[in-house]
């Protein structure tokens, strides 16, 4: 419970801190580069550096590529 509640005070001094803009920017680079035919891996990185958070990358990405599915069998 101490440790979640670190990692919460931790993220929460991040985003208060981190260029915001930059963030929004390289995440709307991302999504526009995952939609492409294009290199992903340079934009990921510079959005990784941005500190962009796991979790507004993978929200990007899942709403480009979607959610696996695991196949249904009867």
């Amino acid at each position: 419970e101490n440790v979640e509640k670190e990692a919460i005070n931790a993220l929460n001094e991040l985003k208060k801190y981190r260029d915001n803009g930059l963030v929004r920017q390289k995440l709307k680079e991302l999504k526009e580069v995952a939609q492409s035919d294009k290199n992903i891996l340079p934009i990921m990185i510079e959005t990784v550096e941005s500190y962009a958070t796991i979790q507004e990358i993978c929200d990007i990405l899942r709403d480009v590529f979607g959610e696996y599915q695991s196949p249904k069998t009867i």
